[in-house]
């Protein structure tokens, strides 16, 4: 047998063999690869989904509710002097003050006052601001609730007040300003007998709208 001549088949052979394979290879590189082999696309990142469509949100639109009243003072002290003959003392709760005058009163006194206390020991309407309102609140404690209030039970025009009056301590009172602004009122005692009207102390809350 000629070993020389075999030896060359054989070389030959294995030759054919890794030409044949490299061609196998790179024809299966160069065909086209599907998307599910070729792996996540480089638009997203792996693991990510795609973005929502533009004008599209998952949560849904909110609204804002307008603000209510604002708080301008709680629990103020204010205390309504003794009465003198022709003397009154005008309340103004924009202002929380209290200012006494004789009759005729000056108008910017009168003109800012919601209501006034008399000689007679009355609580009056009759000569303040026209566009004030003073009413018995009953259960109301909130600035709309106390607005409600105002217009539904008007206090008299000449309230009395006093032990077995509608107006004794503990009585609450709901009172819209000259400046549109809204309070609630309670009668916190009253002084000792004189021979005209006693002290009268109230505690006052009040509210502005925005």
């Amino acid at each position: 047998m000629d070993w020389q001549k075999s030896g060359a088949v054989a070389g030959v052979a294995s030759a054919a063999l890794a030409v044949v394979g490299l061609v196998v290879a790179l024809a299966a590189w160069l065909l086209p690869r599907s998307p599910a082999e070729e792996g996540p696309s480089s638009g997203a990142p792996a693991g990510t989904s795609a973005p929502s469509p533009t004008g599209t949100s998952g949560a849904s639109a909110t609204t804002t509710a307008p603000p209510g009243p604002a708080e301008v003072y709680r629990d103020a002290v204010l205390t309504l002097p003794e009465g003198a003959l022709g003397v009154q003392a005008f309340v103004d709760l924009d202002e929380r003050s209290v200012r006494s005058a004789g009759s005729p009163a000056p108008p910017d006194v009168e003109d800012a006052a919601e209501f006034s206390y008399d000689s007679r020991g009355r609580f009056s309407t009759s000569i303040t601001d026209e566009r004030a309102a003073v009413g018995f609140a009953g259960e109301a404690t909130t600035p709309e609730q106390c607005r409600a209030a105002a217009a539904a039970a008007p206090m008299a025009r000449h309230q009395p007040t006093g032990p077995g009056t509608p107006v004794e301590v503990g009585t609450r009172l709901c009172a819209l300003t000259g400046e549109g602004a809204v309070a609630l009122l309670e009668v916190t005692g009253f002084g000792p007998d004189r021979p005209f009207s006693p002290t009268v102390g109230l505690r006052v809350t009040l509210w502005r709208a925005p």
